[in-house]
């Protein structure tokens, strides 16, 4: 007898839940990848970015625990290579073409963040990732091992955010790190002329007010300042020195949970309501203006601060099961576009085209009140249940002909496939159970047979 056995996922008239817990689209603008709370992945198809037509495809299966961070696993854009980590330690690099799982392990500790990068040195791209330990990983995505890590020598800590970048006039690579206490960090990347070891210890330190940072974010139109979210607060620092040029609180009921720069004066960050806010951030933070820093000379009159003009949102939407995830992307298809990414709970998928406004509308958009902001509506809506229920004939579940009554369609609640006995037992919210052949009734269902399932099916 064959030892070969091959995994069958069958589901029913309704679709699969899918509680968006992460999401990543690829730099070819070809797929959104999204990550669930029951360690599920989908791949969901972009077939025009003008009209933004998005469809999903295919449905990853292999983590046992939510899906927390997701980042690209190859630096070539002809191969389709994704890296997913879960809160539970688990690491998973998977083949968008065709699905596979090519390679995985489980690490001692657990990610909250995981990012892409192709250092000085290396060919291909390596993944910094931080978490609920002190240091920063360097992973290679092929072997999922840790190739390097950096280190702290003042004060140790969580590192709540980080992000890489490379100095213009540069040989090397920078990161640049915030503690959950709030004391920032610089590590030196050496470049192609020596290897770095098996540990690298930080440059400098600074503490600045900021406790458990959401994202940490440098710009990269000037390398000069840097956007820090923290729940209750975002701001902006000058990078040379981390002094603090300007400061806006959240709106009372939300949490900030995320931003980026999208100009030199220009910032979006979003909330755990699901909503982007676009800033046009004050002069003072304007490395290019005559007025960068005076808010630091207490002899100069105080500026204003960021103003907002613009909000993107989802109308009449239900009550979510928790907060959405959201990404900002730069794309490069056909033409440069900003985009902003959502997924949340009801497995909903929301694309926004950021809107370019200039100063001179920005400065007339009334500012006294956040309801008065104009509201851009996201260029593509769509869910895993609506796609489902777009299906012509809708595929019919493995004991749906089982499950009717004279008044309703009984609810498959719980299924386990007893290999000793070629069956899988189904229960139904009766407190039914029956059980039905396991090979027939996939083999009835894949081939669409008018045969009754029935009839091969023993019910308790």
């Amino acid at each position: 007898m064959s030892s070969l056995v091959i995994p069958m996922v069958v589901w029913g008239r309704k679709a699969p839940t899918h509680c968006i817990s992460s999401i990543l689209m690829t730099p070819s603008q070809n797929h959104i990848v999204t990550g669930c709370n029951d360690g599920s992945l989908c791949v969901w198809d972009v077939t025009d970015t003008d009209n933004w037509q998005v469809h999903p495809q295919t449905m990853l299966f292999g983590h046992s625990s939510a899906v927390t961070c997701l980042a690209m696993g190859s630096a070539d854009t002809n191969t389709s290579y994704i890296v997913s980590s879960t809160d539970g330690g688990e690491m998973c690099l998977w083949d968008l073409t065709d699905g596979r799982c090519v390679e995985s392990t489980k690490m001692s500790v657990i990610h909250t963040s995981v990012q892409a990068y192709q250092l000085l040195q290396c060919r291909d791209v390596r993944l910094v990732c931080n978490g609920y330990y002190p240091e920063i990983h360097v992973i290679h995505p092929r072997r999922l091992e840790i190739l390097f890590s950096l280190c702290a020598q003042v004060q140790p800590d969580w590192i709540s955010a980080l992000c890489i970048l490379r100095p213009i006039k540069r040989e090397d690579d920078v990161i640049v790190a915030v503690t959950n206490s709030g004391m920032v960090k610089v590590w030196t990347i050496p470049g192609a002329e020596s290897k770095p070891g098996p540990q690298i210890f930080e440059d400098e330190s600074k503490q600045i007010r900021c406790l458990n940072a959401q994202t940490l974010r440098c710009c990269a139109y000037n390398q000069r300042t840097v956007l820090i979210v923290c729940s209750k607060y975002w701001q902006i620092y000058d990078a040379g020195d981390f002094s603090l040029l300007c400061s806006e609180s959240s709106r009372r009921g939300e949490r900030w949970t995320g931003g980026e720069f999208i100009g030199i004066d220009r910032v979006i960050v979003w909330s755990n309501e699901g909503r982007g806010y676009l800033y046009r951030l004050p002069t003072n933070v304007n490395a290019d203006n005559e007025n960068y820093r005076r808010m630091a000379d207490p002899s100069s009159p105080r500026q204003m601060g960021p103003q907002p003009y613009s909000v993107l949102d989802v109308y009449n939407e239900k009550p979510l099961e928790c907060s959405p995830v959201m990404l900002y992307v730069l794309g490069r298809r056909g033409r440069e576009s900003k985009l902003l990414l959502r997924g949340d709970s009801h497995g909903r998928l929301s694309v926004w085209q950021i809107p370019d406004v200039n100063d001179n509308k920005a400065k007339l958009v009334r500012q006294d009140s956040f309801e008065n902001l104009p509201v851009s509506k996201p260029k593509c809506v769509t869910s895993l249940s609506e796609e489902w229920n777009k299906i012509d004939p809708s595929p019919e579940g493995i004991i749906d002909q089982l499950n009717r009554t004279s008044e309703k369609m009984l609810e498959v609640t719980a299924t386990i496939y007893m290999p000793s006995k070629g069956q899988l037992a189904c229960g139904r919210d009766d407190g039914s159970i029956v059980l039905v052949p396991a090979s027939i009734a996939i083999i009835l269902q894949l081939l669409d047979s008018g045969q009754d399932k029935g009839d091969a099916a023993v019910a308790f």
